[in-house]
């Protein structure tokens, strides 16, 4: 059995986790939450639970970690971890890199400027059907 707690519809189970279930023989028990809040709330109500996988923000990570509601690793069990890019890993949420592996990285940013200081997306903040 593998427990994984993670956001709404964040996995799909017809083409991820089925397949994995097929393929594996281990069944899969997927929990889900609408928020980090939730999520900690529930962790903590079972101080960190039996869940395998849990995917959450960094600063969740880093609050659930220094709650003591995660257990440490064997990186060994993980195929390939050992080439993860050292950008990826000696996160403020896991500085030692005992707690969590990283998933994915997102970066978002409201506007975007060219190195010339111009607005590279002028018609995102335009009203639709107005011209330049």
């Amino acid at each position: 059995m593998l427990n994984i707690f993670t956001w709404e519809g964040y996995i799909d189970y017809s083409t991820v986790i089925k397949p994995f279930e097929e393929e594996t023989g281990i069944k899969v028990n997927y929990a889900t939450f609408s928020s980090n809040e939730e999520m900690y709330e529930k962790l903590s109500a079972v101080n960190g639970g039996d869940y395998d996988v849990v995917l959450a923000s960094d600063y969740m990570l880093n609050t659930t970690r220094e709650a003591g509601l995660m257990q440490p690793f064997d990186p060994a069990i993980v195929d390939n971890y050992s080439n993860l890019n050292e950008g990826f890993t000696h996160q403020f949420f896991d500085p030692d890199d005992q707690f969590v592996v990283p998933y994915v990285k997102r970066h978002s940013a409201d506007r975007l400027r060219s190195v010339r200081g111009g607005d590279r997306h002028q018609g995102l903040q335009r009203p639709v059907g107005s011209v330049p």
